[in-house]
This record gives C-alpha cells, structure tokens and sequence, in this order.
C-alpha cells in the first residue's frame, strides 16, 4: 500500500512540473488509485511560435504501476 495520498502525489509530480517549467496546471495532473497501482497523467499544451506560423503541440504523458513512491 502506498503511503501517499492522491493529493499528496499530484502536490509531488505539480512541484517537479514547475520545477521543469512545464506550462501545465494542478488540475491537470490526474492520480488515481486502482486495484493494480497508481495510474498518472498529466495534458498539457506547449504553444510554438515559429515567426511566420503559430501552433500548439500537445502533450500527454502517463505512467501506472505499483510501488510508486513508496
């Protein structure tokens, strides 16, 4: 059993995302706790500016297993 909360988690991964400058929120980040671990993700987008065209690239990074941050 992990001995974080859901919220204590998603306060951990929120801190390294500023930590990292990743323009994403702590809404953003998602921690459930299932039957078979942990499952995280985070969406966020990333706007590009390349002078003569403008575009978002959008990001969604996940993870799910057990004994994370135990």
């Amino acid at each position: 059993m992990n001995r974080y909360s859901e919220d204590q988690i998603r306060d951990n991964i929120f801190k390294t995302i500023q930590d990292l400058d990743i323009p994403a929120k702590r809404e953003d980040v998602k921690v459930v706790n299932t039957n078979h671990g942990i499952e995280i993700s985070v969406n966020y987008t990333v706007p590009v500016d390349l002078m003569v065209y403008k575009t978002e690239l959008n990001f969604s990074p996940s993870s799910e297993g057990r004994d994370i941050m135990k």
